[in-house]
């Protein structure tokens, strides 16, 4: 599997580059042609196989995807683009017990 831009890739539908996230080509068959959901699915399963890790699936992934990108600090408004919701409740999660105990944790450092 590689990535490349749809410009690079030379994908068009009806004239016009269709999406960067299309550029991620299938190695099968013949010619390049955009990974279905089942082969990103198969490709994960391949790689958490290799890795020993219990069986993952894709939603999965994007939840931690999403919730790396609010803990290294980005807004909910730039999570919610990328995952394509259009409302922000969508995106919000409800904070982990973990979370909130950290959180008190911070105020009891504070000075």
């Amino acid at each position: 599997m590689k990535h490349l831009s749809s410009q690079q890739a030379g994908i068009r539908q009806n004239g016009r580059a269709v999406p960067m996230m299309a550029g991620i080509l299938s190695q099968r068959g013949r010619g390049p042609k955009r990974l279905t959901a089942s082969g990103i699915g198969q490709v994960i399963d391949q790689y958490a196989y290799l890795a020993k890790l219990p069986q993952l699936h894709p939603h999965a992934l994007r939840h931690t995807f999403a919730k790396n990108m609010l803990n290294a600090g980005e807004g909910l408004e730039m999570v919610a683009e990328f995952l394509g919701h259009k409302r922000l409740d969508t995106t919000r999660t409800k904070p982990t017990e973990q979370e909130k105990a950290r959180a008190v944790e911070k105020l009891s450092w504070r000075k």
